[in-house]
């Protein structure tokens, strides 16, 4: 029996807890909830740490901006190209490990799959010749 939740009560069960799979990034403190955003982030943490190793900055530096109201505000650069296109080569490794890896799984699952009809195929041809045995052995 599921017990429901204080903000599932309160709200008329329109805000409903369900258990789902989160994927968290090492060097990040973000959960995400797709596999996409996953390797988007840390691809990203990757080059990061990438360009840090080899001294590269990995945006321009930041820009003084004045504001509506006259005040000025520091904002960061944009990313340079050369971390942009490193992020990319990153991402499209860790897309191909990943549809690699996927790949092997669905191949093991139909294998398991293939191996239990193998297995009953064999109980069963294993039981026909028993009964085929006792049936011969009764003529007699």
């Amino acid at each position: 029996m599921k017990t429901f939740e204080p903000i599932e009560i309160a709200t008329n069960h329109d805000i409903k807890i369900e258990l789902r799979t989160v994927y968290v990034v090492r060097g990040d403190k973000k959960d995400y909830f797709s596999v996409k955003s996953a390797l988007n982030k840390l691809a990203y943490v990757r080059t990061q740490e990438q360009f840090n190793e080899e001294g590269k900055e990995s945006n321009f530096p930041y820009k003084l901006v004045k504001q509506e109201d006259g005040t000025s505000h520091l904002c960061r650069g944009d990313m340079r190209p050369e971390f942009i296109e490193r992020h990319v080569q990153v991402l499209e490794e860790l897309k191909a490990n990943f549809n690699r890896e996927r790949k092997r799984e669905n191949e093991i699952i139909l294998l398991r799959k293939e191996y239990q009809k193998a297995k009953e195929k064999l109980l069963k041809v294993s039981n026909d010749l028993k009964n085929a045995e006792h049936e011969y052995r009764n003529l007699k």
